[in-house]
């Protein structure tokens, strides 16, 4: 085939390339943002329930758990005088002791 000729198919080859291409980054786009909306649920219902276990005080300032403030920073880490250590139904799962 001469060369002239394979342009042609070469520049088709491209463009079918380059559609598939977009196609995949429209579709993972979609879904990013199906996670994003997912993962912002999943952390106003963890706030909730932390404020719910901690009586409601000291975490209604923002912040939050992983969320970014305004400069798309993360949020420094929230300080609370109540610890685990002090509130038993606030432990998530520690092991009892640990085996050597």
């Amino acid at each position: 085939m001469p060369l002239r000729d394979a342009v042609e198919y070469v520049a088709a080859a491209y463009i079918v390339v380059f559609a598939l291409v977009l196609i995949y980054l429209t579709i993972m786009s979609k879904r990013l943002r199906g996670v994003q909306r997912d993962l912002d649920e999943l952390t106003r219902l963890a706030d909730e329930r932390l404020n719910e276990r901690l009586g409601g005080s000291g975490r209604e300032g923002g912040g939050g758990l992983g969320r970014e403030n305004d400069g798309g920073r993360p949020s420094p880490p929230h300080t609370d005088a109540r610890t685990p250590d002090d509130h038993p139904e606030l432990d998530l799962g520690r092991p009892e002791s640990t085996v050597a």
